[in-house]
């Protein structure tokens, strides 16, 4: 390996080394979602570093193997994954598609879609040698919501490659180096968690918005068609009163136009109906407030609390927005 490949702060020599595969297990699951993982080679010793640097925001881990091994998440959590490489390969399953991911490209996954990974090292070094960025599930969605008005990533889609030659790729790995800087080198981020998180959000943003997806492009749409009057104030009567019992009428009054009207202005604009819009706003405010540490409400009264008044409509309508049932989000929390 060269010598500015030491220097890069993405692969760094990891400071904890072994020779088991079950204590380099030990050693980085407690920073990443639930998986099942295994060897691939079952003999001989499994020479590995590893060094793993975790905030609220988000986890990196930076890693070394001398043998191929295999995982696969067991989580439906929603978690985005940026991973680097310089040596070796992975191939990974998304969405029944095998992924290969080498040198020079970065892999974007979400923990609820990737199936079974096989890390695999370099035939000439027998190394593989990996940087792994896994952003909070939370950070994630408040992007996509506020980007895309989407719940889940699997709604957008996301192209799992990225060219690291291409101008987002470049922007990309250099915000990344700045972050593993901070996170695992002079960990001066570790001691500023809102510039942390303020930079860990950038770099999630930078992969919604110039990455491939169903919605490419849509954030440039939305700057050359303005949102009608009426749609916004639809919006913005929806947000104020979204706690409350309102139907469409009462919307489409506040806005000044018909119900008919309002559908069209949404479907146009939003690509949706403004209930399903309203319900929407809605699982995110009680998203928000089962996952904060600081809530003290039961599920029941959080639901209620936002408008919602069937218990079991309201769980399906959660997970199917979530790829999780409200108990579970307040477990995690």
């Amino acid at each position: 390996m060269s010598t500015s490949q030491f220097e890069d702060p993405l692969f760094r020599q990891p400071g904890t080394a072994g020779t088991d595969f079950e204590d380099m297990l030990a050693a980085i699951m407690p920073g990443f979602p639930q998986f099942r993982a295994e060897r691939r080679e079952q003999e001989g010793a499994f020479k590995w570093k590893a060094e793993l640097a975790v905030n609220d925001s988000v986890t990196l881990l930076r890693a070394r193997y001398n043998a191929p091994w295999v995982y696969t998440p067991q989580t439906d959590h929603e978690m985005l994954g940026l991973r680097f490489c310089t040596t070796g390969a992975s191939e990974t399953s998304i969405r029944g598609e095998e992924i290969i991911h080498v040198p020079g490209t970065a892999i974007v996954t979400s923990s609820a879609e990737v199936g079974r990974t096989t890390v695999r090292t370099d035939t000439r070094m027998n190394l593989a040698t990996s940087a792994t960025f896994i952003f909070n599930a939370a950070l994630v969605n408040t992007c996509l919501y506020d980007m895309f008005e989407l719940t889940t990533l699997g709604q957008l889609g996301i192209r799992p490659l990225i060219d690291l030659s291409t101008p987002i790729g470049r922007t990309l790995i250099t915000v990344c180096r700045s972050m593993a800087q901070g996170l695992a080198a002079e960990r001066v981020l570790q001691h500023s968690p809102k510039a942390m998180t303020l930079m860990a959000e950038a770099v999630v943003r930078l992969v919604l918005e110039h990455g491939q997806h169903r919605f490419s492009g849509d954030l440039r749409k939305r700057l050359i068609h303005v949102v009608p009057r009426h749609v916004k104030k639809a919006i913005d009567f929806m947000h104020e009163n979204m706690h409350r019992p309102i139907r469409l009428a009462d919307i489409a009054s506040a806005a000044g136009v018909s119900a008919r009207t309002l559908q069209i202005g949404f479907k146009q604009f939003r690509e949706t109906t403004p209930l399903i819009y309203l319900q929407q706003i809605r699982l995110q405010a009680v998203h928000r407030e089962l996952s904060s540490a600081e809530n003290t409400l039961s599920i029941r009264d959080v639901a209620l609390k936002w408008g919602f008044s069937h218990m079991g409509r309201f769980s399906a309508q959660y997970k199917a927005a979530f790829g999780a049932s409200p108990s579970t989000t307040v477990n995690r929390g």
